[in-house]
């Protein structure tokens, strides 16, 4: 479903999302087998374009809530499915909040949070973004570009969202370069603050990090935390 949908909405003039070929499940392993693409060094800018074009063209589509349908996973996490109409509730509820719960496993208490939680409810449902179907977990692995120059997308964990989940997320481990964000500037620039609601969109996957690998995710989690309190 993820790579469908996906595929559905990409500009083939700029972007390239693999065919799903098979997916086989054995025992505890799950095995997704893709159409084979050859990779060079990433055309950012192609890549940058393609990526608004897919923001852009979905977001023009008939869906009315954020959310999906399907549970799925990010990393080796959990991804809840469900549907709201209410970004800010949406991106608490089925996103902050289940890292959190697992959080508690290292220490996180939720009752702690959850002035912050409510905070962020509110400001993000205030920006009323678009909906647009997101990579979900879009770091430089999981992007390249083809033999042919396109750029392509691939291992995502696909929902609607708010479009800036993805441009947030390929500011939090780099590999992206200002050709990237020209290209998809000059498609469909980002609100003037955009920047402002970073963290917090890095926020779920800095949570899921520390939940799956601990070690410094904790303390950075653990500081936008403390920082998005100060914003209040």
């Amino acid at each position: 479903m993820s790579f469908s949908s996906k595929k559905k909405f990409a500009n083939e003039s700029y972007i390239c999302v693999p065919k799903t070929l098979d997916l086989i499940s054995y025992q505890n392993i799950s095995i997704l087998f893709l159409e084979w693409i050859d990779l060079k060094q990433c055309q950012q800018n192609l890549l940058g374009k393609g990526l608004a074009l897919l923001h852009k063209s979905s977001s023009e589509w008939s869906k009315k809530k954020f959310g999906w349908e399907e549970e799925g996973f990010i990393g080796a996490s959990a991804q809840a499915r469900g549907w709201n109409s209410n970004w800010g509730e949406f991106f608490v509820n089925y996103r902050l909040r289940p890292q959190l719960l697992q959080a508690k496993e290292w220490g996180v208490r939720v009752d702690d949070f959850e002035d912050v939680l409510i905070y962020l409810s509110s400001y993000l449902n205030d920006h009323q973004p678009k909906i647009s179907i997101v990579h979900g977990d879009l770091w430089s692995g999981n992007c390249g570009s083809t033999k042919n120059g396109l750029g392509s997308l691939y291992d995502p964990a696909c929902y609607w969202a708010d479009r800036e989940v993805d441009i947030s997320m390929t500011k939090l481990f780099g590999g992206f370069n200002r050709e990237f964000y020209k290209g998809y500037e000059e498609i469909w620039p980002l609100d003037k603050f955009s920047k402002d609601r970073t963290d917090i969109y890095n926020l779920y996957h800095l949570l899921n990090h520390a939940n799956i690998f601990g070690g410094s995710y904790k303390e950075n989690s653990l500081k936008i935390l403390k920082d998005l309190r100060s914003r209040m």
